[in-house]
């Protein structure tokens, strides 16, 4: 029992005339719709659309046959009488953004274009933010129906100012001092010759040091000292591409933490996986472990994926008895 039409799209007060046909003869039928926005007349099917479409929604329509048997569906598209695309967006100084506008229902299409506060300038849907923006606005768009300009839609316009350049100069120098900062105690601690009698010793600026306890150390450095470089990368290409997003900020700032411990994770299983057991710290090339601890953090991201890969190879478990809390494959992390 097919409904006629299947689909329609109204918008303020308009109305539909749904039928329910079997082999191209009517056929009674209750009808509802779900959820209840409009109305729709029980016994003929007749759907009148609400006095204000605000927003676009979808609306559907069931067909019950009064005699029994399965019911039939259709779906109404409420549409505001007037829509704008996009409904917000981000501008720099002297960017420019295009709007698109659709009226429905009236037999004059066209619109009029109003900005409030009056910055920047509107040009048939097309807006430029102003040359110079000192501090953050928003902005509002609107498109009037030209043939009732009570119907409108609204769009924000986020300007954003300009950051001074003082402000990359001081990133780049804070980049620069934790820079050296690794890579200082990195040389500091670097292993050198041990000096006859010390054993295994090494000897720094920091005290004398079992040769394995600094090589931990090397490792959680060259960890760090890669995350640190994957940091100033992702950086530049976020601020290059306008994405940059304050919220990211504790990610930037935890991330070598997070390549030094991965760092160290790796060191002790390839240390305890493929060296023998009576394996001395002196036997061990630095310079080995340090580039792949570096590596380790500078791909952070696709070690993990890797490890995950691993386990969720090795440590199989029965789909059937998976925890109820498990996230959203399709969920996206950082």
């Amino acid at each position: 029992m097919p409904i006629n039409p299947p689909t329609a799209v109204l918008t303020d007060l308009q109305t539909q005339q749904f039928t329910a046909t079997s082999d191209r003869s009517p056929v009674s039928a209750v009808w509802t719709i779900n959820p209840a926005v409009g109305t729709i007349d029980p016994h003929n099917g007749l759907y009148i659309a609400p006095g204000l479409v605000a927003t676009a929604q979808d609306i559907v329509v069931t067909a019950t046959p009064a005699t029994g048997g399965p019911a039939s569906v259709g779906v109404i598209r409420l549409q505001p009488r007037v829509a704008i695309t996009p409904t917000s967006v981000s501008l720099k100084a002297g960017q420019t953004q295009n709007f698109e506008a659709t009226v429905m229902g009236d037999g004059e299409k066209g619109v009029t274009w109003v900005v409030s506060p009056s910055l920047g300038t509107m040009t048939a849907g097309s807006y430029k933010a102003p040359d110079v923006v000192k501090e953050a606005e928003t902005i509002s768009v609107s498109a009037k129906s030209v043939a009732d300009p009570s119907r409108l839609a609204t769009a924000t316009v986020q300007l954003i100012p300009a950051q001074p350049f003082w402000t990359w100069i001081l990133g780049v120098g804070l980049y620069l001092v934790f820079l050296f900062l690794l890579v200082l105690p990195l040389v500091e601690l670097w292993p050198s010759a041990p000096l006859e009698g010390s054993g295994e010793d090494t000897v720094t600026v920091f005290g004398t040091l079992t040769r394995d306890v600094d090589l931990i150390l090397l490792v959680l450095l060259a960890g760090a000292l890669g995350a640190w470089i994957h940091v100033g990368r992702s950086y530049v290409d976020f601020v290059g591409n306008r994405a940059f997003r304050t919220s990211w900020v504790p990610w930037y700032l935890l991330h070598p933490l997070l390549g030094s411990g991965l760092a160290l994770v790796f060191y002790l299983g390839v240390r305890g996986g493929f060296f023998m057991a009576g394996t001395k710290g002196t036997d061990v090339n630095p310079y080995g472990v340090t580039a792949v601890a570096g590596l380790v953090g500078l791909f952070s991201k696709q070690a993990t994926n890797k490890l995950s890969e691993l386990f969720d190879t090795l440590f199989k478990t029965d789909k059937g008895k998976e925890l109820r809390d498990k996230l959203d494959p399709q969920a996206k992390t950082g």
